[in-house]
């Protein structure tokens, strides 16, 4: 039997929707030890909206302007965490601060340098070597036995796609990474062409859907094909 949530924990959101899933197994194993969970987030990659999809967090505060972290500090100075965490892609001076003011422990596991003395409550925990993110995510809580797939198992909430008259067999495709800010991390649309033409073949049945935000509606034009769906910018 799951115990009693009265113990909160909060986790810092602030890289993106990768990073964001890796941290899963954290928030599961807190859940799992009763811990309520809430996910302050501070990216401008809008994070959170993921968590509107995902049952999985019991709050979250979305913290995207000064004003609103200085409304979240004095918030949460009186009534704090239990514990924080602020992982290796979050760890930045204003969220350690943050964090340090509105919660009893912080853990992290990147040294950030101070103007001032380290606040006593900031516990670092050195990355170990050749460890994946998601247990290095982990390890901040507790060390136990290796990732399984059920560690990452998500209840994802349905969304109702009737209006895109998709058929009942699809593969979904996503071409752009990093909101388009990154270019080095997505792959040449000359590789996404062969490698729809090869999907095509193979499963001649199956329509490819294109996904993505509207940040991505560009490149995703210039993979429209005969048996191409192009929902970009369209779906949650």
């Amino acid at each position: 039997m799951q115990a009693k949530k009265n113990k909160k924990a909060a986790i810092y959101f602030s890289a993106g929707i990768g990073d964001a899933l890796l941290l899963t197994p954290l928030i599961k194993e807190l859940k799992s030890d009763g811990y309520h969970v809430t996910g302050i987030f501070t990216s401008k990659f809008l994070v959170h909206g993921l968590y509107e999809c995902i049952e999985l967090l019991d709050d979250k505060m979305i913290i995207l302007s000064k004003p609103k972290m200085v409304w979240f500090i004095g918030r949460y100075a009186f009534t704090p965490f239990d514990i924080s965490f602020v992982n290796f892609f979050a760890a930045s001076k204003g969220n350690l601060v943050a964090a340090s003011q509105t919660s009893k422990k912080v853990i992290t596991n990147k040294k950030v340098k101070f103007t001032y003395e380290i606040p006593e409550n900031i516990h670092f925990i050195e990355p170990e070597s050749n460890i994946h993110d998601s247990e290095q995510n982990l390890h901040l809580y507790k060390k136990r036995g290796m990732l399984t797939e059920a560690d990452f198992h998500l209840n994802i909430k349905k969304e109702d796609l009737s209006k895109f008259n998709l058929p009942k067999s699809y593969i979904a495709l996503q071409a752009g990474a990093g909101n388009n800010e990154t270019p080095f991390k997505i792959w040449d649309v000359k590789k996404w062409k062969e490698l729809i033409t090869l999907l095509s073949k193979e499963h001649p049945e199956k329509q490819i859907v294109l996904l993505g935000d509207n940040t991505e509606i560009e490149i995703n034009k210039k993979l429209e094909a005969k048996n191409v769906v192009n929902l970009t910018g369209k779906t949650s």
